[in-house]
């Protein structure tokens, strides 16, 4: 089993061209073991307990130097690497999305294919968590992407997600609807 936390980012077309969103994949059975070593990754490079740990060099906090900050985020990429972490990531632009909310949908898609086609190369299943964002129309959006899949395909009416046991959108309010 394979878990992929989801997160977007460049939300403002005014601040950046492309709408960007991603997800890391991790296999299930050593998705706890890069946690305690990116924590003394976090502690060695002079980060504190409340300070977030963000890969944009603008959010380092400003005790933490950037070279100190470049090491760590080296340091976590090197250990998520050595356990299998993959990552997915599609851009779009904003003046082609009709709004970021469409951005936002049409990427979740994308993504949630992408992570499907790679479950199916390696045998395997997966659970998407996706980052907490407000839409009211959210938990029926993840229900199609469940029990039909992607829809609109220039070849078909629906494409089903066959790899994915469950899709939620934040991990604390377990509406996951699963096939277990």
């Amino acid at each position: 089993m394979h878990l992929l936390y989801t997160d977007e980012t460049n939300i403002d077309p005014a601040i950046s061209d492309f709408f960007a969103y991603a997800g890391v994949a991790i296999p299930g059975e050593v998705a706890g073991h890069p946690s305690s070593r990116n924590e003394a990754a976090r502690a060695d490079n002079g980060y504190g307990v409340d300070d977030l740990l963000k890969f944009n060099t603008k959010e380092r906090p400003g005790h933490v130097s950037p070279e100190a900050h470049r090491e760590a985020k080296r340091q976590v990429l090197e250990e998520a690497a050595s356990h299998g972490v993959k990552l997915f990531c599609s851009f779009i632009l904003h003046r082609v999305a009709s709004s970021r909310q469409d951005a936002r949908l049409n990427e979740i898609n994308r993504i949630c294919d992408h992570f499907n086609c790679y479950l199916n190369r390696v045998s395997d299943h997966g659970l998407v968590l996706i980052d907490t964002f407000q839409d009211t129309n959210l938990l029926a959006f993840l229900r199609q992407k469940f029990s039909l899949g992607l829809k609109g395909l220039p070849y078909s009416s629906s494409y089903r997600l066959d790899r994915l046991l469950g899709l939620t959108w934040h991990p604390s309010a377990l509406r996951i609807f699963a096939r277990l």
